[in-house]
């Protein structure tokens, strides 16, 4: 019944298949599911731990417990573990030390690498300071490298170190390549830096805030922000640089975009990098302790000047995080700073210092160094950095190890009576012997010696203690310099006479040279005193060893001179000895003096006499007198002998005449090809009558004009006719009449006046120029250009009133007016030129051409004369800015300001600038002066071809008149026709007399002026040579002050050396003279037993060395043999090598052997040279040691001989011959090349440069001969001390050797 109600059929399915149940099978048995009705249902299979019920949804997922997770619960979510009955269990691990979730497994945390702990929730030993954003978990220590352990230091705070440049640069520059320094280009917030060239754009440098000390940064970011208009110009990428502790790192950063930029702002980009080891953007990579050791001492930090796009961005700002012990309560703490826990001998917060009674072991390397314990032998406490002891108990030293001077004793013992006050006067030092006990003063004063200092000491006289007597102090001898001052017994003790005079002196002092020898034995700064006379025997009457003691002067014959009489007087020759000298013979009218070669008597001749005594005259010349003898001169040509007449004139050949025979006879002409005199034709006299005929009318018509000239005046004077007779009388001679057409000497005319039109334009412009560059000049000296030429006038007739650039500027401002009034004549020339109207007519009288000639003549002498004065008056005011310069140096040397300084050194640029482009000016304007000349040459003398012209068209006319009828001439010509002439020549004459006087006025004021300015400045001219002399003669002494300087130097460090030996063989001597006496105090009682033993011990090695001895000789035998047979072999490989044409070897390895064998057997010989040296010299050397030296040389022998035998059949073994030539020839390509290198003119300058310097050394050698010289003497002297020593000390070294 309840079956039906629940399924309304009263049926039920069984066996319900695909996991189904129900009445029909239409639902999923319990824990499964399906997600379509049409599917089966599948088992859920949800965990039972980590589920809440084992049923899951229509989708298989089952729900799960807290910290479980999956779609059938069955795993453990992110940051829990263990999955069990309970589900999961959440991790324990610390988020800042783990490197992720902890395992789902067992719940294992995964530390970082510095960080340990179950948990990982403490670091490392020897770390610090977990933090989640370090790589590793925690810092390690630092310390100096000194402890590894260490803590959070709670003594400092965090601190930004920000610029962000509102106010300024903040210190910061700019930095280029070479360390050249720019200041950066500032505005409000921002700093810009512009490239030096492509290349090279820069760095930003920081300034002092952001180097030094900066540990405390380690760990902590460097922010770098920049800006510009547009973030399109922002850069991309930034080189940052650090330096610090002799390393440099650089790090490539990259912007990090960042969203939601407020497009309103100032485009801005920031790089950012955090300062440890594990940035990998870094290069080089470096370890904790190095990038801490960096940070230790930083020295640099350099951004680069990224710049974006054509470096239009800016730097807008650079923060540093850091800490700081000076903070406000407010402010965060720094965890990131240590504080260590330092090991004995350490202290400070970082163990950066040393603990009392510790020190550096190693000083150089600062607080990275150890510390290790002082060592001051218990006498007091070190510097804690130098280790230095601070020494007491009248102890000193690094250490305390010695006692103080005045005091005596072992400061090693480590007692406080160590030290004990010597016994010595004015509490001198000491010293202690060991074996007796016995104190010995090591510091007597001045002059005494002795245990106690009671004697002289040598060197010095008198008798401190009275034991002859009265008390007399020690006194130094006085020898005057004359002995040797580390000899023994050079003077008397008691009495201080010199016993040992060197350098040729004698006295009680030392005081006088000995006989034959001259000098002043007294003067202390020769190098020789005393000399030898060494008086000629040729010229001396008397002993050849006798001269003056101070002048060194001998006894000369007659007419002998010198000082020792070596050679004759002026005017005499031929020194003969025991004769003297013979006067000499020369002509006095042929010879230039009476003097004449000491030796041959050959007399010194004028100019073109000769002979030894100067009597006659030399070939070619005539005329002997006192003037000396005049030269002939013959035309070697025309002459028949080159040697000419008594007076003068020469032998002519046929066809030459003249003195010189330089022409040719009359109606002879001058053959070019022959380059004789040839007759001229027979025609030549038809010619020759026709041109008399035209002569003789042309002196008829010089007659006639005669009376009249171009200037109007009577008397005879140069006409134009006459110039034209004499140029037609040289025609005639040369055969080369001509008769110009007058049209082309009229457009000669025309050219030569736009000629001179251009060169006066030229001439005003290069005026105008000159002007305005003195304008220039004038301006930059502050003067004032606005006075007239009465002011100047007036100002100068007033005389100077100011020495400085007043005078200058008067200067500049004559040169100015002068240059007005020639650009002003310049321009009335131009206008006078340009007015002139040429008409074509012949005329036979003088015309306005002539005129304008004579005027331009006038006028160009008259600008070559101003351009000379204005080349004076530039000269003069060079002078005046030399003046000047030398004044403003001596107001610089008044301590002026740097400023003042640049500028006066600016002024004189400028000023020598100008000097310079005035000078250039002057130069064009001379050089166009010349060419004026030049063209006013050719205008003259197209002049006179033109006049001549008219003067031949004029003859012609007569003549052709004269022809056909005289008397139609006279009726043509009237007789009042020269009076007319006259007149208008008179006329002319007067205008141009007036302009000539005029222009001459001119002249005559100019040349005055220039006169005076022309001996000033000669007068400048030789004192800026005597200045410049001067001035080499001081640079000439200053290099040699110099190198006596450098040369005294090192003379007196050699003195000081030597100074120092001798004071330290003082000090010594006494404590050596103390241990001998104590020596010779031991040595008596057993000095018979001791000897006795020598004696036998001597025998017993005399016996030893017979044998060794025999075995040296056979030795010696043997090299010899070895030498023979390397003899013979090297014979042997130069024949070999000869046949080879001469080459060195076949292959290198062959030339590394031979010249190791070679090297093999050098150093055998220097072996046996060291036992032959060895064998004589120290017969104590045991028999053992010879033995072993003999051992040695014979395996070196073998070797050598297996060497050799090796060698030699490699020679002899059959090598190519196409080897050998293809060597032969590459070493013939090799010799030419170097052939040629060597014939080089660049090696022959080195050789030459080589050769001066081997000169050079030769000197510095003589140099060094001489001071071996005097170590020589000095070595003697120590001879001679030894010498003098008490045989006690002898013996006492002796047994000490023993």
């Amino acid at each position: 019944m309840e079956q039906y109600r629940s399924t309304g059929s009263g049926g039920r399915c069984v066996s319900c298949r695909d996991n189904t149940n129900g009445p029909h099978c239409e639902r999923c048995k319990e824990n499964h599911y399906r997600k379509d009705p049409e599917e089966a249902c599948l088992p859920c299979n949800c965990n039972i731990n980590g589920s809440l019920s084992l049923q899951c949804d229509g989708e298989g997922r089952c729900r799960c417990r807290v910290g479980v997770t999956g779609e059938k619960c069955d795993t453990c979510q992110a940051g829990f573990h263990s999955l069990g009955p309970g589900g999961c269990r959440p991790c324990e691990c610390e988020p800042s030390g783990s490197l992720d979730q902890c395992s789902p497994m067992d719940g294992h945390c995964y530390c970082k690498p510095s960080v340990e702990g179950q948990s990982c929730n403490r670091c490392k030993p020897g770390f610090f300071n977990m933090q989640r954003e370090h790589p590793a978990g925690c810092q390690p220590c630092f310390c100096f490298g000194h402890s590894f352990a260490c803590y959070s230091s709670n003594h400092y705070r965090a601190t930004d170190i920000t610029s962000d440049f509102v106010e300024d640069q903040d210190g910061w520059w700019g930095e280029f390549s070479g360390g050249l320094r720019y200041p950066l280009l500032w505005k409000e917030g921002e700093v810009y830096l512009l490239p030096l060239n492509e290349e090279d754009t820069g760095f930003y440098r920081a300034p002092e805030k952001y180097l030094g000390h900066k540990v405390n940064s380690y760990g902590q970011l460097l922010s770098i922000t920049f800006t510009s208009e547009t973030s399109e110009l922002l850069p991309d990428r930034v080189t940052l640089l650090l330096q610090g502790s002799g390393t440099a790192l650089s790090a490539d950063l990259s912007y990090q975009p960042l969203p939601d930029v407020d497009p309103g702002l100032t485009p801005r980009r920031s790089f950012a990098v955090r300062l440890h080891e594990y940035e990998a953007r870094f290069r080089p990579h470096l370890s904790a302790f190095e990038f801490q050791r960096l940070l230790h001492n930083l020295t640099a930090l350099k951004i680069s000047n990224a710049g974006g796009h054509n470096y239009t961005s800016q730097l807008a700002g650079v923060t540093l995080t850091s800490a700081s012990s000076s903070f406000s309560p407010a402010s965060a703490p720094a965890p990131w700073v240590e504080a260590c826990s330092c090991p004995r001998g350490f202290a400070g917060e970082f163990c950066e210092r040393c603990a009392p009674g510790f020190t550096r072991e190693d000083p150089g390397r600062g607080p990275f160094s150890t510390c290790v314990p002082c060592r001051c032998h218990q006498h007091g406490t070190c510097h804690p950095e130098t280790g230095v002891c601070e020494c007491l108990d009248f102890t000193g030293g690094t250490t305390c190890e010695r006692c103080l001077d005045g005091y005596y004793g072992n400061a090693l013992i480590g007692t406080r009576g160590d030290c004990q006050a010597c016994p010595c006067p004015g509490l001198s030092s000491c010293a202690q012997i060991a074996e007796t006990g016995q104190v010995v003063c090591t510091s007597c004063p001045a002059g005494q010696t002795g245990v106690r200092c009671q004697i002289c000491e040598d060197g010095y006289y008198g008798d401190p203690l009275g034991t002859s007597g009265t008390a007399r102090p020690c006194a130094r001898c006085t020898c005057n310099g004359n002995v040797d001052v580390n000899a023994v017994g050079v003077c008397d003790h008691f009495t201080g006479r010199c016993l040992k005079c060197l350098g040729h002196t004698e006295g009680d002092q030392c005081q006088r040279c000995k006989q034959g020898f001259y000098g002043d034995a007294l003067n202390q700064t020769a190098r020789q005193k005393c000399r030898p006379c060494r008086c000629s025997a040729a010229g001396t009457s008397g002993p050849v060893d006798e001269c003056h003691p101070t002048t060194g002067n001998c006894r000369c014959l007659a007419h002998v001179t010198g000082r020792d009489c070596s050679r004759c007087e002026l005017g005499f020759f031929d020194l003969q000895p025991g004769i003297g000298c013979e006067r000499c013979k020369c002509n006095p009218v042929g010879s230039l003096s009476m003097a004449c070669h000491p030796a041959t008597g050959e007399c010194l001749c004028r100019a073109g006499v000769e002979g030894t005594l100067c009597g006659s005259c030399r070939v070619g010349f005539f005329g002997f007198s006192s003037q000396g003898c005049r030269a002939c001169n013959c035309d070697p040509m025309g002459s028949a002998s080159m040697q000419c007449r008594g007076d003068g004139t020469c032998q002519c050949r046929r066809g030459f005449v003249g003195h010189k025979c330089d022409k040719c006879e009359l109606n002879y002409f001058y053959d070019r090809a022959t380059h004789q005199c040839e007759e001229c034709p027979v025609c030549y006299g038809l010619v020759k009558e026709h041109a008399e005929k035209l002569q003789t009318r042309l002196r008829d018509l010089d007659k006639l004009l005669a009376h009249f000239d171009c200037r109007g005046r009577f008397g005879k004077r140069h006409h134009p006719l006459k110039y034209a007779t004499t140029g037609l009388y040289e025609g005639e001679h040369q055969r080369e009449d001509t008769f110009p057409n007058a049209l082309e000497d009229f457009l000669a005319f025309q050219e030569a006046r736009e000629a001179f039109i251009k060169q006066f334009s030229l001439l005003e412009a290069s005026a105008g120029a000159l002007s305005a560059q003195l304008h220039g000049i004038t301006f930059a000296l502050n003067c004032s250009i606005s006075m007239t030429e009465e002011e100047v006038e007036d100002e100068g007739k007033d005389g100077r009133k100011d020495e400085g650039s007043t005078g200058a500027c008067r200067t500049f401002t004559k040169i100015l007016l002068m240059i007005k009034a020639s650009g002003d004549q310049l321009k009335q020339a131009t206008l006078d030129l340009d007015n002139v109207i040429i008409s074509f007519e012949a005329m036979s009288a003088p015309n306005k051409w002539s005129i304008m000639v004579n005027d331009s003549q006038v006028l160009m002498k008259s600008h070559r004369e101003t351009a000379d004065h204005i080349e004076a008056v530039a000269s003069r005011a060079v002078r005046e800015s030399t003046q000047a310069f030398s004044f403003l140096m001596d107001l610089l040397q008044d301590n002026s300001t740097e400023e003042y300084t640049r500028n006066l050194k600016e002024q004189i640029t400028r000023m020598q600038q100008q000097k310079e482009n005035l000078t250039a000016l002057l130069n064009v304007t001379v050089a166009e002066h010349l060419a004026l000349v030049e063209e006013d040459a050719s205008f003259k003398l197209a002049l006179g071809n033109f006049t001549s012209s008219l003067h031949q068209l004029t003859l012609m006319d007569a003549r052709a008149a004269s022809d056909m009828n005289q008397t139609d001439f006279n009726q043509t010509h009237p007789d009042n026709s020269p009076a007319q002439m006259s007149e208008d020549i008179l006329k002319q004459t007067e205008e141009l007399d007036q302009e000539i006087q005029t222009k001459e006025n001119l002249i005559s004021n100019i040349s005055k002026e220039m006169e005076s300015v022309k001996q000033t400045v000669l007068k400048n001219i030789e004192e800026v040579d005597a200045i410049k002399m001067l001035q080499g003669n001081v640079q000439e002494a200053k290099a040699s002050a110099l190198t006596s300087v450098v040369l005294g130097k090192d003379v007196e460090s050699d003195i000081i050396t030597i100074h120092r030996e001798v004071e330290n063989m003082v000090k010594e001597w006494p404590r050596r003279q103390a241990q001998t006496k104590t020596a010779l105090k031991k040595q008596r009682p057993q000095e018979e037993k001791i000897l006795s033993e020598v004696r036998k011990k001597v025998r017993q090695i005399e016996k030893m060395l017979d044998p060794a001895r025999e075995n040296a000789s056979l030795t010696r035998n043997i090299t010899k043999e070895a030498e023979q047979m390397a003899h013979d072999v090297a014979k042997g490989s130069k024949a070999i090598l000869t046949q080879a044409k001469h080459t060195r070897t076949s292959t290198s390895h062959l030339n590394s052997q031979i010249d190791s064998a070679l090297n093999k057997l050098s150093e055998q010989e220097l072996l046996t040279e060291k036992a032959k040296s060895m064998i004589p010299s120290e017969p104590e050397v045991s028999l053992s040691s010879i033995k072993n030296d003999m051992e040695a040389a014979k395996l070196q022998l073998e070797a050598y001989s297996v060497t050799l035998s090796e060698l030699i059949s490699k020679i002899d073994g059959s090598v190519p011959l196409e080897r050998f030539h293809r060597i032969l020839n590459e070493t013939e390509r090799r010799l030419s090349m170097l052939r040629g290198s060597v014939e080089s003119p660049a090696l022959g300058s080195k050789i030459q440069k080589l050769q001066s310097a081997a000169r050079e050394q030769q000197s510095r050698l003589s140099l060094i001969e001489q001071d071996i010289q005097e170590i020589r003497e000095e070595r003697e002297s120590l001879r001679d001390i030894a010498s003098n020593l008490p045989q006690s000390c002898a013996q006492a070294l002796g047994e000490g050797k023993a």
